[in-house]
């Protein structure tokens, strides 16, 4: 039978009739592949019969060369040869040979197939394109000749080797019109880095699948590791395969702004109001705003600067939006005095400033000394006219030696602040004020102390000499009557001012120059 080009018809009515529906195959079997090759001008090295060059690309693969269907060159002739002019150069990436099949189909065993833009026998210039067809291949119908990698050109040649005729029922040179498929990445979404209006993204390369080649890459613009604004970037993906199809995949880079923009606020504002004024407009410097896109943003505060106030304190919010509508904000408050600044944003201790270190002598006759000073100063960044509260207070009576002296202050908000110095009443080593005041010590108090005492200490000691040995005999006599006890009651009295300490060291004198026994001491002070 006949398989043409003769409608759809024709086709059904193949495949039901024929042992072979190859014969009518290339009607819905092409897989991305173009036929390129029919009805081409074709050559041969001779004719034997009907048997002419167009035969192999008249569109029919009947396999029976006396259905005038297939070339045959003449019999008795060396290297028979035949090939089609595509017309240009074309990649060419398949070949299918339809041979005999009545007969004779081993004829074909030897056979080369090439592509190239020579079109001389022996073809050499050409490029072959598959295996060299063998013995049985003969036996397949169709032989199909793979181009891998395909080839560019506009001859496509079969060339047998040897005395027998050459034979084709059919040649089909297909070119490759499958664009490779690409798969790109997912959309990517990444945040922006910080205080950054750019950075970098990269992707994993997108996958190439061909029909024919292998090992396709595909190429991005721009390119993975580019460095991207803030925003929407579309990222073009594509690969050319050997037949120059290209395939295209796309994704979009979405590098997202999420930070806000960072204002500066004024400090917290107090004002005071005039005494027959019952609110008070108040002006401030407008905040500063800085983003990591967007520059020459402003804030928008409420109340505005230049608002009227009313007494107390109005809290002042002052907010920018970037153009990612991300908003950033402060606030500060106005204070108008008139009433308490409010405690929870008051957090500021007082200041107290003690005075210095003070010494003061103690009279010869006094044991304790009464002190005053200026009290100390105190300054609060809220309250005014806050007073300290001295431990001891001012005006108190101080002992000889040194005291701390511990003042302190609370504001409204109950902040804390204190202050400590030391009073030293002469009397003891002012140690302390040595330490904290750095100033100079004054010994003249304890000059004048030393001498009062040698002296009192020589006079006492005179006495006891005196007594002792006028009344040693009958001291010793009779002291199992204690007869010495009054002696040194008399010498109390008589010395009012004299500690019983110094009275012991006179009879300490006394024993040593007058040989008095710890016995004797003991009768005269029992003490």
């Amino acid at each position: 039978m006949l398989c043409g080009r003769v409608g759809i018809y024709i086709a059904v009515f193949c495949i039901f009739i024929s042992a072979d529906t190859s014969t009518c195959s290339h009607f819905a079997d092409n897989n991305g592949f173009e036929l390129v090759s029919e009805f081409k001008e074709a050559t041969q090295s001779s004719n034997h019969g009907p048997g002419v060059a167009d035969r192999a690309v008249d569109g029919g693969r009947n396999g029976n060369y006396f259905a005038h269907s297939c070339t045959h060159t003449a019999g008795g002739l060396n290297n028979p040869w035949w090939y089609v002019d595509l017309g240009a150069s074309t990649v060419v990436s398949k070949i299918v040979i339809y041979n005999r099949d009545e007969c004779c189909g081993e004829r074909l065993t030897g056979a080369v197939v090439s592509v190239g833009n020579d079109k001389t026998s022996p073809f050499t210039g050409n490029t072959q394109c598959g295996p060299t067809v063998t013995q049985t291949m003969t036996y397949r119908r169709p032989i199909i000749m793979r181009c891998n990698p395909p080839i560019a050109g506009q001859y496509v040649s079969v060339y047998l080797h040897g005395s027998e005729p050459l034979s084709l029922c059919e040649v089909e040179v297909y070119k490759d019109i499958s664009n490779p498929v690409l798969k790109c990445p997912e959309d990517i979404v990444v945040s922006a880095s910080l205080n950054q209006s750019i950075i970098p993204v990269t992707w994993s390369n997108p996958t190439v699948m061909d029909n024919i080649d292998s090992g396709l890459m595909a190429i991005c613009t721009p390119a993975s590791g580019s460095l991207f604004e803030i925003g929407f970037t579309k990222v073009n993906c594509s690969a050319t395969d050997v037949s120059e199809n290209a395939g295209h995949c796309s994704f979009v880079v979405n590098v997202a702004d999420d930070e806000e923009p960072t204002l500066e606020c004024p400090q917290h504002i107090i004002v005071n109001n005039s005494v027959d004024q019952s609110e008070k407009p108040v002006t401030w410097k407008e905040p500063t705003v800085t983003d990591n896109v967007h520059i020459g943003m402003s804030a928008s505060c409420t109340p505005a600067s230049g608002s009227v106030f009313d007494v107390g304190s109005t809290i002042v919010t002052c907010s920018a939006t970037d153009g990612a509508s991300n908003e950033g904000s402060c606030s500060f408050v106005v204070h108008v005095e008139g009433q308490e600044f409010p405690s929870y944003l008051d957090e500021e201790e007082p200041v107290i400033l003690c005075p210095a270190n003070i010494l003061v002598n103690s009279g010869v006759d006094q044991s304790s000394n009464p002190v005053t000073w200026s009290e100390p100063t105190v300054t609060d960044n809220v309250i005014t006219g806050l007073s300290a509260t001295c431990t001891p207070e001012s005006g108190s009576v101080f002992d000889v030696g040194s005291t701390i002296v511990t003042c302190s202050a609370t504001d409204g908000a109950g902040n804390e602040g204190s202050c400590l110095f030391v009073v030293h009443v002469t009397g003891q080593i002012n140690t302390a004020a040595k330490i904290h005041s750095g100033n100079k010590t004054d010994n003249s108090g304890y000059l004048i102390a030393v001498v009062i005492l040698g002296v009192m200490l020589l006079v006492l000691t005179s006495t006891f000499v005196i007594v002792c040995r006028y009344y040693k005999r009958m001291c010793i006599r009779d002291r199992d009557k204690h007869q010495y006890s009054f002696i040194a009651f008399d010498v109390v009295e008589f010395y009012p001012s004299i500690s019983m300490n110094l009275l012991n060291d006179a009879l300490d004198f006394a024993s040593r120059h007058d040989n008095i026994t710890e016995e004797e001491r003991e009768i005269i002070f029992p003490y």
